[in-house]
């Protein structure tokens, strides 16, 4: 199994971790989730839980819905 680093600044660690805290998940799971089952996509949008991309047919993951800055948060934090 590979492993994948992200270093943030302070304050996009923090707004993350409030995202994903909020969701109910851990930084990592969704990321995992996706790989655990194959899926080709993760899915973040504003009122809707994350979702994955699996064959074809979309699949929530387990979590509360993400608002406006929660997503934006994540994925900010993802890109370089």
């Amino acid at each position: 199994m590979g492993q994948v680093t992200i270093y943030l600044d302070e304050e996009t660690q923090s707004l993350m971790k409030r995202a994903v805290r909020n969701a109910g998940v851990s930084q990592s799971s969704w990321i995992a989730q996706v790989i655990r089952s194959k899926g080709s996509d993760l899915l973040l949008v504003s009122g809707s839980p994350p979702v994955v991309r699996i064959d074809g047919r979309l699949s929530p993951i387990a979590g509360d819905a993400l608002d406006e800055q929660g997503v934006e948060s994540v994925v900010l934090a993802w890109l370089p």
